[in-house]
């Protein structure tokens, strides 16, 4: 298990709404961790009093229970922690969510860097290295402590937030997501994909869809039987789209042998044309 970096406990020393607390959520429900950025030189303290505001943007003319992140990393690298890990902070917002069968805050722990990055559409600084460095340790120690996969790490923008965390924390994510993991193409990430991966290792899924072979984004009784019969198989819990299951899918693809498929006409024309 990667070593727990410094974290600063701030539990019970940040501005709370008098009368508001958050949901609670037991630890296996947290299928991924999403970076955030403050959008501003803002200290931990004054975004804890923010939130709890009737200001707040997120829970505006009453407040939120408290900050809604669980972790805050400084400027110099500093880890604090603001929350329970089991506490479901309103952090995510936006439309989206990049896990199928997740809610937005309930299977999601929220980290956020202080400052205001430069990202799509939006002109700021970069994170300090200090910060990178601290955002990678944080991500290895709740990967391994929350037993998440290499691809459970996501910006804000994965919520429908293009401009958050900003380039170049979007650009770590990306480096983190990638690293040591072959199986990172095969990963279902849409309720096609399942399916897709399910027909790929030989499920029958019905006549549905555009190809008649049951990829058709519902997942319906015929996707969740395929389900089951493969993770009861693999010795896996049945019954959810779970990050296990996930995994255990793409270590399955990966080992599938390449099959070539035949040349189009096209193709096959052009390669007539460039060996004469």
């Amino acid at each position: 298990m990667a070593r727990r970096p410094q974290i600063a406990d701030l539990r019970g020393q940040l501005a709370v709404h008098p009368d508001r607390r958050f949901g609670r959520r037991p630890l296996e429900a947290i299928r991924g961790v999403v970076f955030h950025q403050t959008l501003g030189d803002f200290s931990v303290q004054g975004i804890a009093k923010y939130h709890v505001s009737r200001v707040s943007h997120i829970s505006p003319g009453v407040g939120c229970p408290g900050i809604c992140y669980t972790f805050f990393i400084d400027t110099d690298g500093a880890v604090y922690q603001c929350n329970d890990l089991e506490a479901i902070t309103w952090s995510q917002g936006g439309s989206e969510t990049p896990l199928p069968a997740t809610r937005r805050n309930t299977n999601f722990l929220a980290v956020v860097f202080r400052g205001d990055f430069r990202g799509r559409g939006h002109k700021g600084n970069n994170p300090t290295e200090a910060q990178l460095v601290a955002g990678r340790a944080l991500w290895l120690y709740l990967r391994d402590l929350l037993g998440l996969s290499e691809d459970s790490l996501f910006g804000h923008h994965d919520f429908g937030k293009p401009a958050c965390p900003g380039t170049r924390l979007s650009k770590l994510i990306a480096d983190i997501r990638s690293e040591g993991l072959d199986i990172l193409g095969n990963l279902p990430r849409t309720r096609k994909g399942w399916q897709r991966a399910l027909v790929r290792l030989g499920h029958d899924l019905g006549p549905w869809g555009p190809k008649k072979d049951g990829v058709d984004g519902q997942w319906g009784e015929a996707s969740q039987a395929a389900l089951v019969a493969f993770q009861k198989a693999e010795g896996l819990t049945p019954g959810a789209l779970d990050t296990a299951t996930s995994v255990r899918l793409a270590e399955r693809l990966a080992v599938l042998p390449v099959v070539k498929k035949p040349p189009t006409r096209r193709r096959a024309r052009k390669n007539k044309t460039d060996s004469e």
